[in-house]
C-alpha cells in the first residue's frame, strides 16, 4: 500500500502546549485554535486535530 497523503489525522496528546510548539517549530506547521479550545495545525491541504 502507497500512501501519498493524509486528510487529515486526530491525536489524543496530554500537552496541547508542548505539541503545537514541537509541530509548529520544528516541522513549520501552522496552528489555529478556536473559540471552543479546538486546536488544528495545517501543513500544505494536510492537518493534525489535537485533543
Amino acid at each position: 500500500m502507497l500512501i501519498n497523503a493524509l486528510d487529515h489525522l486526530l491525536l489524543t496528546i496530554k500537552d496541547i502546549q508542548a505539541s503545537c510548539a514541537f509541530y509548529a517549530n520544528i516541522l513549520g506547521m501552522q496552528i489555529n485554535i478556536f473559540a471552543d479550545n479546538h486546536t488544528v495545525l495545517h501543513f500544505g491541504q494536510m492537518e493534525i486535530n489535537f485533543h
